[in-house]
């Protein structure tokens, strides 16, 4: 198990469902910071892999969430404990929507995850219904709003391919 680096912190940890997590204070834009690396399978398979600072999607569907990534919970929804590990997933893999490095096509996958992982974690079935139509109703804008923002604000990416076929991103 790898911890993480970070230098110690007042903010409340919590740990539960496979993760150990950093509630944030409320004037940080992002709710949590992973604390430990995080893996999961998606079914998304890829003919290269994508690796982020954070994030890195392998051809074989399996994502690493790396220590330090941010995500501010389920938006428009409480930070319930069935929730978290569940939008820690989805913001990880919308990131790679917003970077334009991971095809919209795969936007059902994600938000059908994302109500496994409640359901799992112990949301009621109807509820986890609701917050999954939530995803798919807005899940367009949301990424279309971000990409906007992304290009305004000059943030830009670089994208390098590896000799092995993988994807690195840079971000400035």
């Amino acid at each position: 198990m790898i911890r993480h680096s970070f230098k110690h912190t007042e903010n409340l940890i919590k740990g539960h469902n496979g993760i150990l997590y950093e509630v944030l204070p409320k004037d940080n834009p992002s709710k949590f910071r992973l604390l430990e690396h995080y893996f999961f399978d998606t079914g998304i398979k890829l003919r290269k892999s994508i690796d982020i600072e954070f994030v890195g999607l392998m051809t074989t569907g399996r994502v690493h969430v790396r220590a330090g990534f941010t995500w501010d919970g389920a938006t428009c929804f409480p930070d319930i404990q069935s929730v978290i590990r569940s939008s820690l997933e989805h913001d990880a893999l919308y990131t790679l929507f917003i970077l334009e490095l991971l095809d919209q096509k795969h936007r059902k996958t994600v938000n059908g995850r994302f109500y496994d992982v409640c359901v799992k974690d112990g949301m009621s079935t109807w509820l986890a219904k609701v917050v999954y139509e939530t995803l798919r109703m807005f899940g367009d804008n949301h990424i279309g709003n971000s990409i906007e923002n992304r290009v305004q604000a000059g943030t830009v990416q670089t994208i390098q391919p590896e000799n092995n076929g993988e994807i690195k991103c840079l971000l400035k």
